[in-house]
């Protein structure tokens, strides 16, 4: 009769400390959390697109060079603005995790999302950090002057009502679109995710933001070149050396952002 291994008085190995059990059941609460939180956001911008600055907006996007490309430049003249861009990259993340949370057990999407937020998470913590901190002491420099709109200076209030001569959205579009994201992405980060380890954390990082940061420069410019201005009033548009500075500063502070959170992860 062969050996039973519980009689030689060997230990079992132990599973790795990072090792988690299959969740075969769906994560009703973190679909909620995902569903909720990406509808949020497409109200937000839904919202943006109602306003009666869209038309002034679309102006600012590709010029349609034939029929077929007038619905097109409806969304290219938003899509001008990284928080446009940061917004939709947040959207696509939520509605993966929501789906990866219904469908615990196909493990390519939770790859694929936090391929994802590896990406989303740098981007929308420095469209909060820029935008908010230019709201709070240069607006000027990132809301565009209402005199390039209308002369029509009434409206909701919002949080850059202290600068009436500066174009405003109304508060909660406002939030929800340059603040809800990353608030999201940040919560989804610490309670629903682990943390990323290297080489991920590391040499993945940096290629992510350096291709992030070269993809929206090269955007920006092309874009720049259709419409002969910049979407954003910090861009100077009579000195190439100064956006790339400013291009290279946002890069690196997006991988700056992303090491100091993945590194505040348990």
């Amino acid at each position: 009769m062969a050996p039973s291994i519980h009689n030689t008085g060997v230990p079992l190995p132990k599973p790795p400390p990072n090792a988690h059990a299959v969740r075969v059941k769906p994560d009703i609460t973190g679909v909620i959390f995902h569903v909720v939180s990406a509808a949020v956001m497409v109200n937000g911008f839904k919202a943006l697109l109602q306003l009666g600055m869209t038309e002034w907006i679309n102006t600012q996007g590709f010029k349609p060079k034939s029929s077929i490309l007038t619905f097109v430049s409806l969304y290219l003249g938003h899509f001008q603005f990284l928080t446009i861009d940061g917004l939709w990259l947040t959207i696509v993340t939520c509605l993966l995790g929501g789906l990866g949370e219904m469908l615990p057990g196909v493990s390519i999407l939770r790859t694929i999302k936090r391929a994802f937020l590896l990406i989303a998470l740098p981007v929308e913590l420095t469209i909060s950090t820029i935008y908010w901190g230019l709201i709070l002491l240069a607006p000027s420099l990132i809301v565009p002057d209402m005199a390039s709109f209308n002369n029509d200076t009434t409206g909701p209030p919002s949080s850059s009502s202290e600068a009436p001569q500066l174009l405003r959205i109304p508060t909660w579009i406002d939030v929800s679109i340059h603040g809800v994201p990353a608030i999201v992405l940040v919560i989804d980060f610490f309670i629903r995710e682990k943390k990323y380890r290297a080489p991920v954390s590391t040499w993945g990082a940096i290629i992510l933001s350096a291709i992030a940061g070269l993809a929206y420069s090269i955007w920006v410019e092309h874009c720049a070149a259709y419409n002969d201005r910049f979407p954003y009033p910090f861009l100077p548009a009579d000195s190439f050396p100064a956006r790339i500075a400013i291009y290279a500063g946002a890069t690196f502070f997006a991988y700056a952002a992303f090491k100091l959170i993945n590194g505040l992860h348990a």
